[in-house]
This record gives structure tokens, sequence and C-alpha cells, in this order.
């Protein structure tokens, strides 16, 4: 039986062969992609995650490196979109007017950290973790026993809660 046939099976120790024999091609692939070299080793445990979790839908009729690949290609595509989002954020970030006044630097962290308390303690712990104290999605996911995936998840709704909180909070100060 070839590699592809055991790992659709289940074989974890055809996975760490295959894990040790690609490792370092697609780790190499995504630093040329991304340019950084953390980013390339999430993406790198992300791409073999997803190869092992949909293992029972590779086809015969593809090269188990090109069954690899097209993962890799499509983390690297879900990687590409989140950061353009981060960016779309940063920028709509840096044009909301910047508070000078004591009262109101202290009434939008006051408005952050109620926020902050209305998430889900997952989502919480997840965006304090990587916005605010900086650990990496693998970090927080070894930390707290959760897959990337989730870590992705939570990090997106926070963003997404806060984004819409600040929005009406700035609305209201600005009138």
């Amino acid at each position: 039986m070839n590699l592809l046939i055991h790992i659709r099976n289940g074989d974890e120790l055809a996975f760490q062969q295959l894990f040790e024999a690609c490792r370092e091609k697609v780790f190499n692939y995504f630093v040329k992609k991304t340019n950084n070299r953390y980013d390339a080793e999430d993406l790198l445990q992300t791409t073999f995650l997803r190869l092992w979790k949909y293992r029972k839908s590779l086809s015969d009729d593809y090269l188990i490196d090109q069954h690899l690949f097209h993962i890799a290609r499509t983390v690297l595509i879900d990687y590409i979109r989140r950061q353009n989002k981060v960016q779309l954020i940063k920028k709509a970030a840096a044009e909301i007017p910047q508070s000078t006044h004591p009262r109101e630097i202290f009434s939008e962290s006051k408005a952050i950290e109620g926020i902050l308390k209305k998430m889900p303690a997952l989502r919480r712990k997840v965006f304090i973790l990587h916005k605010m104290e900086g650990y990496s999605y693998k970090e927080i996911a070894h930390k707290l026993s959760v897959d990337v995936k989730s870590i992705d998840n939570n990090i997106s709704r926070a963003l997404k809660q806060i984004r819409k909180a600040l929005m009406g909070f700035f609305i209201l100060f600005s009138s």
C-alpha cells in the first residue's frame, strides 16, 4: 500500500513520515510567499492539520504531494484574505480621529474594556492573548488546547464585535 492509502486509513505513522518528508518543502513555499517565518510556521501547521482532517477525502487520482500543495495553496489564499482584512481595519482605524482630551481617552479605554467583558470567555481570552500579549495562533491553540481554526474564528469575531461597538461609540462622542 502506498502512503496516500495509509494516511487515508488513519495511519499516524504514515502521516508522520509524510510530515518529515515534506515539512521543509512546504515551509519554504510559505516563507517565499509570506516573507515571514512565524506566519510560515502557522501556515505549515494548518496545512498538515487540514490534510489530516480531510484525509478520508483524498483521491487516488492525485499524488500525495499534489493533495498537500493544493491544501497549502488554499491555506495561503485564506491567509492573504485575512491579511487584507487586517490592512483594511488598520486603515479604517487610522482614519478615526485620535482623542487628545484625557476624559475621551479614558472613555475609549473604558468602552473597549466593556466590549471585552461582553465577549464569550474563550473569545476574550484568545483576543487578549493574540492582540494584546502578542501570542501567535499556534501558541494560543497549544496553550488553550483548541485548534488553530478556532483561534482564527475567535479573533475574527472579536474584531467584528469591537469594530461594531466602537463605531457606535465614536458616533456618540463625535456628535
